[in-house]
């Protein structure tokens, strides 16, 4: 607190000093300066927020595929764009498929609230085809590397049967034609 005050104190007079060891901080000035330091040590002295950790359990999708989303859209939309104590970090434990939040206590319920608006079910419709006259992998082929691919990828899994020739596909969202 020395170090803040004295910028604040009359030149020359004015005068600080703190007595190691205890909460103790002696000030001599002239009246109208002493009312400012004291009003800005009022203002300085005060419990600061502590840090907390919390863990959030996620039902749906992968807890670090989430806490990366989530990240990024709070680096651009708040809390957290503050540095040090006003800051909010998310990291996922994947064992438990948890999201570990650290910081203080007043940034996390608009986390989790916007952790619980992302983690929704991914609705999917699993479908199984036996081809006659083409093989399963080439359709596969085919489906993942549709033009505008980046829109299908995540959403399209598929496990081939060769020995019997069957495709089966999972896809989130709509059904799609072959």
């Amino acid at each position: 607190m020395e170090k803040v005050i004295k910028p604040f104190l009359s030149k020359p007079g004015g005068n600080s000093f703190s007595i190691p060891n205890t909460s103790l901080l002696i000030v001599t000035d002239y009246a109208g300066c002493l009312r400012r330091v004291a009003d800005l040590v009022e203002m300085m002295d005060k419990p600061g927020q502590g840090i907390q950790m919390r863990f959030v359990p996620v039902r749906y999708l992968a807890a670090s595929d989430l806490a990366a989303q989530v990240s990024a859209i709070l680096s651009k939309t708040g809390p957290g764009d503050g540095a040090g104590k006003d800051r909010l970090t998310l990291t996922s434990e994947p064992r438990t498929n948890l999201i570990v939040l650290i910081g203080p206590p007043s940034l996390a319920p608009q986390t989790m609230d916007l952790i619980a608006k992302l983690d929704v079910p991914v609705e999917a419709e699993t479908r199984s085809y036996t081809f006659a006259h083409v093989s399963p992998q080439r359709v596969d082929g085919l489906v993942r590397n549709l033009p505008g691919g980046g829109d299908v990828k995540p959403r399209y899994t598929a496990t081939i049967d060769a020995e019997s020739g069957r495709l089966r596909d999972g896809l989130a969202g709509r059904p799609r034609a072959y």
